[in-house]
């Protein structure tokens, strides 16, 4: 499996149309890498070399997108060893402080903009991350507030599809199957995207997809509810799980401790008809649900449901089983947003604008993905062998800066091995349990500048 490059892999054929500009991309990308989490100020060496960062960041002919493009190459080409991989779609907020341009309200207080990325996650049951394939950042023109339904559907009636922010679910589609090649893919989402214009959308795009809707929703106006027709499904099979620890409300959901919960799962095909005011010609569209639910929930306790609508078949215990798992691939990109916020610190930048702002999330978006990519291998069952991920030389620098926090690393390292090591690197201790995101960037930070020392003194026969 190949998985992971040096970071240079990412940044391979990037064109700004400058070649100055070019260089510049680079050498931030590997000033960011080797330190993710440190200021832009704290990252060069000097401030000559902070001005030409600064003016990198604000300079309107470099495009985000430009910066973003060999990643996703570099991604198309990790997933050609998949036979089908998972993009999954999702909305992060990035809150900023003091007054900067182009800010718009985030939901609660204070001022950011919002992007929607697509993730690109492996088939495997590790559900391995191989990179980002859509960023399209946005801002809202106003805080949203509860309003009627009338006065909704009076809205949504008067405003263009295009300028909709449904949209952007469809536009990170397009940019992913583009950027694919259109290789098998199936792009899962959460119920925000339960749009009938989306989904008559995919469907006549030919995107294969798990939604996860409304149970609520009507089949047609004023007749049977989804849950109503599900009702009378039998389940197809049960699966015990452990839920994890919620320890905030999320999303419209409780907290909860750590639990263990017995699920059932079914499932119906359905005809979903047209609502009134949707933007779109299909008159209806023909999708699988499948349903995840716990019939028995502890007193007290938020029941576990998942509905999940798809163009994928239904017709063996397998295929159901393969559906949910999609769905529960969803949750990396979750772990995604965390690794740009506290393992690159994306938040703290100090840029004056927007623009600005975008183009540097291009830059620590392909860092993001490498520093989950590690941390994810690192946590499965049966971790591979670290000569996946890192080379001799690799193995040679951690070995000895560990060996200085009087940790000793196996000979014949695993993935886990190695990221055990660099957290102890970065001050973490055994008793803490498993690292987190700053011990390990402290660790990787520091691995990197040996192993680019290390690298150039063998260059000159050191």
């Amino acid at each position: 499996m190949t998985l992971l490059h040096p970071l240079a892999a990412e940044l391979e054929g990037i064109d700004l149309g400058d070649a100055r500009l070019e260089r510049r991309a680079q050498q931030i990308a590997a000033r960011a890498a080797c330190d993710p989490a440190k200021s832009f100020p704290k990252l060069v060496q000097d401030s000559s070399e902070l001005e030409g960062l600064y003016r990198f960041f604000q300079n309107e002919r470099v495009k985000a997108v430009e910066i973003l493009r060999p990643h996703q190459v570099a991604t198309a080409k990790r997933c050609a060893e998949h036979a089908l991989v998972r993009v999954a779609h999702d909305t992060c907020a990035f809150r900023f402080t003091g007054d900067r341009e182009g800010m718009g309200p985030l939901a609660g207080k204070g001022t950011g903009f919002y992007v929607h990325f697509g993730l690109v996650i492996g088939d495997g049951e590790s559900r391995a991350p191989l990179g980002v394939v859509a960023i399209n950042d946005f801002v809202r023109s106003q805080r949203r507030e509860p309003i009627s339904h009338s006065a909704r559907t009076l809205k949504a009636r008067r405003t263009p599809r295009e300028e909709k922010e449904s949209a952007k679910w469809m536009r990170s589609v397009d940019v992913a199957e583009e950027a694919l090649q259109h290789r098998a893919a199936i792009h899962v989402m959460d119920r925000e995207a339960d749009d009938y214009t989306l989904l008559s959308e995919l469907v006549g795009n030919g995107r294969r997809f798990v939604i996860r809707g409304h149970p609520e929703r009507r089949l047609e106006r004023g007749g049977e509810k989804l849950q109503h027709r599900l009702d009378g499904a039998s389940a197809v099979f049960f699966r015990s799980v452990c839920l994890a620890e919620r320890a905030k409300p999320k999303k419209g959901h409780a907290a909860r401790g750590e639990r263990s919960a017995t699920l059932s799962v079914r499932s119906a095909s359905i005809e979903l008809c047209k609502p009134q005011f949707a933007q779109s010609d299909v008159p209806s569209i023909v999708l699988n649900v499948v349903q995840v639910y716990e019939p028995d929930p502890p007193p007290g306790e938020e029941p576990i449901e998942w509905t999940l609508l798809t163009t994928e078949a239904i017709d063996s215990v397998d295929a159901v089983e393969a559906i949910v798992d999609h769905y529960r691939a969803r949750w990396r990109i979750e772990e995604y947003f965390r690794a740009l916020k506290s393992g690159c610190s994306v938040e703290k930048r100090q840029l004056d604008d927007r623009a600005a702002l975008v183009r540097a999330l291009a830059v620590f978006a392909p860092i993001a993905w490498r520093l989950l990519a590690m941390r994810t291998l690192s946590r499965i069952e049966k971790p591979p062998s670290a000569a996946t991920l890192f080379d001799e030389d690799d193995l040679l620098v951690v070995r000895l800066l560990a060996s200085k926090r009087k940790h000793q690393m196996p000979t014949d390292p695993t993935v886990r091995d190695v990221m055990l090591a660099l957290a102890a690197i970065g001050g973490h201790l055994k008793q803490n349990g498993d690292p987190g995101w700053i011990t390990i960037g402290r660790g990787h930070d520091d691995f990197t500048l040996a192993r680019v020392g290390f690298t150039a003194g063998r260059a000159h026969g050191l």
